[in-house]
């Protein structure tokens, strides 16, 4: 009897990643002096997604033109990053989150 060992073949998992960036025609210079109003405005924007405070995170290294707020919402898998110079939404679909979500689906009758 002959046994044929099957050898492991490769998965392809796909992921959908989504990037905008829009740059502002003139920098928004009261980025720098007026975080806290800002912040608070976007924070009130996002509330139909209940954005947590712990899921902003300010960005104060590298150029002027590179800092500002990031803002996470999780359950989306969305980050939206507000700067003085653009502003960039991004979503991104993980294979940890798509696991995730497989493992829900086949639970559910």
């Amino acid at each position: 009897m002959i046994v044929e060992k099957s050898m492991a073949q490769p998965v392809t998992i796909p992921l959908s990643f989504v990037e905008l960036i829009v740059r502002y025609e003139h920098p928004n210079v009261r980025a720098f002096n007026d975080r806290a109003t800002i912040l608070q405005a976007i924070f009130d924007a996002l509330l139909p997604w209940s954005p947590k405070l712990d899921d902003v995170e300010p960005v104060t290294t590298g150029k002027i033109s590179d800092q500002g707020l990031i803002f996470r919402l999780p359950l989306k898998q969305i980050s939206i990053f507000f700067g003085p110079v653009f502003c960039r939404f991004t979503r991104e679909t993980s294979i940890g989150a798509r696991q995730r979500r497989l493992s829900k689906s086949s639970r559910q009758p």
